[in-house]
């Protein structure tokens, strides 16, 4: 099995400035750890709502909208 571990986005940023990497690992003992890690992680995760998430107040999308000020410099 092959697995693919590493900081890097698909996008341009990410690789041309950032300079992520991936690895790409082939060991099937290595895939059942990251597959049963990343299970394990959804007990945890929690589903955002589309419209909740739209209708926050403004104040708390307030410092998310600085930070794409920044995005180009980030």
């Amino acid at each position: 099995m092959l697995t693919i571990v590493g900081t890097a986005n698909m996008d341009y940023r990410s690789f041309e400035f950032n300079f992520e990497v991936n690895a790409l690992v082939y060991d099937q003992s290595v895939a059942e750890e990251m597959r049963n890690t990343f299970f394990e992680d959804l007990k945890n995760a929690e589903q955002i709502d589309k419209k909740a998430w739209l209708s926050r107040p403004w104040y708390a999308q307030l410092p998310e909208k600085i930070a794409r000020l920044f995005s180009p410099v980030l």
